[in-house]
Order: structure tokens, then C-alpha cells, then sequence
């Protein structure tokens, strides 16, 4: 539990006083907190474990004069986890869950309270050493109302998912993975309001990874994706009578990556770290290059051609090159990143961390970004940690 009373000021300026700026007491704000989790744990031997979570937490705000921010968030999660391993290479894991979130606004109408209602299963084979088979299914019901606004902006939404995923070793330097995803969401507005976005969406996507170790500090990774996203309409158009909407994606990226440290010790691959590699010390530098395309399609469907016409499509090329230092208990990091295509984009980011007292931390980062070199967005943070 925890309360905390903060004053709020405004930087204004006095023309009467040559302009000079001032800050002035605008507002004062209360903060409350209070939040309790508990578990309970159930192992019969090694092959079965039952585990038991509750969670509760809610924040309260409070301003002496803007009385119409006021707010509250309460949360409450439980959560029933059970792990099941008949063999060592086979592992069963299930899930059941529901939360309720409440956000109180106290002067609006816009308090608004979510319920999450979810059950998962996963299954995992390690059929050789390091290569595995996994299975997974979810189905996920998020229900959104408001009770304050005559509840016309309730939705439902519903997820049914279905993965496969297969990682395999070929003679332990080249690792390569695959993964496919069948999702189905219904989003459902209950009310008249807004019932005619009411959708059934329908996604598939393919990600195929190849990760080539070289040595002990040089990593060439390639990830590709494929996707793609048809969306019917349960009820027609207003204006016309479209129904169906197709998306699609392509979308690749490659990276070369150098790490004196060397990589192979921290690249928490559990194959990978048992090869031989040089010991690293206190004075590492990575280097990491990457080039990555994209491209998006959006189409509709034309009922006189039985096909789908695609409309928009953008492509996105990026280049990114990251530089990192560590240096004992200091690092810093460079990283430069260019865009082009259907629209245009620079961003750097500079940045630098220092670990003092072994507890304390102190981290500062530059990041200009935008379309055009002479017009950037700056943005700038500062954060310090200090433990006694």
C-alpha cells in the first residue's frame, strides 16, 4: 500500500517583467495504491504441477481542483495453471484465467469495465536433442461495457487460435524454425450503435526463421513472414454493398550480427552455448546490421468479378546498424536507422548507461526522429535509480 501527494506547477510568463517565466501552483494531486498477490503451489513428483494465482490491485487519483480527472483503476486477476511432463522430452501446459478490470472516471460518463475469460493449452516435444515439435490452442473472450453510457459502446471479442512450431538444429550451427498461426476473432458491438463494424476476421500467417552461428561471434539471421487477413462484414455497408476485405503482408529482414563478448556465451540458445567459445571479459562491442522490407496490400471484394481488387499498397525498405559498448559497469549505444519507400523516415538514438554501487543506475538517451533531416522530432530521457 502506498499514498503520494504531489503538487503540479505551470511554467508561464510575466510580460510585465521582461518576459521572464515563472512557475505557478496550478494543482495538487493524491495518489493511492494498494495491491495483494498470492499463490499456491501443488507438485506430485516431477510430472505434475498445479499452480494457484490471485491478484489484486487498485489505484485512486485525486485533484484538489480539476475534480473532473478524478479516477480510479481496479484490477482483479485469478488464474489456474496446470503442467503435466509423463516423459522428460514431453511437456503439457495448461491455462485457465479471468480477469475483471473497472476504469472509474468520477465526474464522465466514460467508466468503462473489462472481463477477460481464457483457457490455453500447449504442447511440447523435444523429439532430438534441441529440436522440438510444439502444439498450442487458445480461446480468449474479452467483453467490454459501459454501464454509465446506456452501455451503446459494449463490444465482445472473441479469439480461437491455433499454432505449430518447429525448431530443428542442422548440425548445431544452422538453427532452423518455423511457425504457422490460424486465428479467428469475432468483434461484436452488441449495440445498434455501432453493430454495423460488426466483423468475423480470419488470419493466417507463416514465419519461417534460418539463424547461422559462424564461429563464436558472428550470427547471419534471416526472418521472413507471410500473412494474410480476410475480414467479413456481418452486416453490409451503409453507402455500398461491400462485405469481404482482404490484407495481406510480405515482409523479410536480415541481420548480421558481430559480438565480441563472444555471442555464442550470451545468446541464451541452450545448443548453442555448450559449443566451445572464448571466454568474454568486462570490455565487449557488438555490432548489429540489419536490412528489412515490407510490403502491405489492402483489397476489397468485387462481387461482378469474384475477386479481390486491391486498392492501396505501401512498401517500407529500413536499414538499421546498431553500435554497442560495454565497458565494466558503463555502456553506451549508437544506432543510426533510415526508411524509404511510400514514405520517408530518420531516426537516431543515442544513448549511455552507468551502474554505480552495484545497485544504483543512471541512463540518458537522445532520439531525434522524423520525414525531413531540418524538421526532427527530438526526444530526450533521463532516468536515475538510486538504492542505499
Amino acid at each position: 500500500m502506498s499514498r503520494r501527494r504531489d503538487k503540479l506547477y505551470v511554467l508561464g510568463q510575466d510580460s510585465a517583467n521582461q518576459g521572464r517565466s515563472f512557475y505557478s501552483l496550478h494543482d495538487t494531486q493524491s495518489r493511492y495504491a494498494l495491491s495483494y498477490t498470492g499463490s499456491a503451489d501443488l507438485a506430485a513428483g516431477d510430472w505434475l504441477q498445479l499452480t494457484a494465482l490471485e491478484s489484486y490491485s487498485h489505484r485512486l487519483t485525486d485533484f484538489d481542483q480539476n475534480i473532473v480527472r478524478n479516477n480510479a483503476d481496479y484490477l482483479n486477476l485469478a488464474s489456474l495453471q496446470l503442467v503435466v511432463s509423463p516423459w522428460q522430452k514431453l511437456n503439457w501446459q495448461n491455462l485457465v484465467s479471468h480477469s475483471y478490470a473497472i476504469k472509474d472516471f468520477s465526474f464522465t460518463r466514460n467508466t468503462r469495465h473489462t472481463e477477460i475469460r481464457s483457457i490455453s493449452s500447449n504442447l511440447s516435444w523435444e523429439y532430438a536433442p534441441g529440436d522440438s515439435l510444439t502444439l498450442g490452442g487458445l480461446i480468449d473472450l474479452q467483453r467490454t461495457t459501459f454501464p454509465d453510457d446506456a452501455n451503446r459502446w459494449d463490444n465482445d471479442l472473441r479469439n480461437r487460435s491455433l499454432r505449430l512450431g518447429n525448431t530443428h538444429y542442422w548440425k548445431q550451427r544452422i538453427k532452423l524454425s518455423n511457425r504457422m498461426i490460424w486465428n479467428i476473432r469475432d468483434d461484436i458491438y452488441t449495440g445498434a450503435l455501432l453493430s454495423s463494424n460488426n466483423k468475423v476476421v480470419n488470419s493466417l500467417s507463416y514465419s519461417p526463421e534460418c539463424d547461422i552461428l559462424i564461429g563464436d561471434r558472428l550470427l547471419f539471421k534471416q526472418e521472413y513472414q507471410i500473412r494474410v487477413d480476410y475480414t467479413k462484414y456481418l452486416y453490409e455497408y451503409i453507402f455500398n454493398d461491400q462485405k469481404r476485405s482482404l490484407y495481406r503482408q510480405l515482409a523479410y529482414k536480415y541481420s548480421l550480427v558481430f559480438d565480441s563478448f563472444p555471442f555464442t556465451a550470451r545468446s541464451g540458445d541452450l545448443v548453442w552455448m555448450k559449443l566451445p567459445y572464448r571466454r568474454g571479459s568486462g570490455n565487449a562491442f557488438l555490432t548489429d546490421f540489419s536490412f528489412a522490407f515490407e510490403q502491405n496490400d489492402y483489397a476489397d471484394y468485387d462481387t461482378l468479378t469474384d475477386i479481390y481488387v486491391i486498392n492501396f499498397k505501401n512498401r517500407r525498405y529500413i536499414t538499421t546498424l546498431t553500435l554497442k559498448h560495454d565497458i565494466q559497469d558503463f555502456y553506451y549505444i549508437i544506432q543510426p536507422r533510415y526508411s524509404w519507400g511510400t514514405w520517408t523516415e530518420y531516426n537516431l538514438l543515442l544513448g549511455l548507461a552507468w551502474q554505480f554501487n552495484n545497485l544504483s543506475l543512471l541512463e540518458i538517451s537522445v532520439n531525434p526522429t522524423g520525414e525531413k533531416i531540418k524538421s526532427l522530432d527530438w526526444r530526450t530521457s533521463i532516468s536515475l535509480n538510486l538504492q542505499f
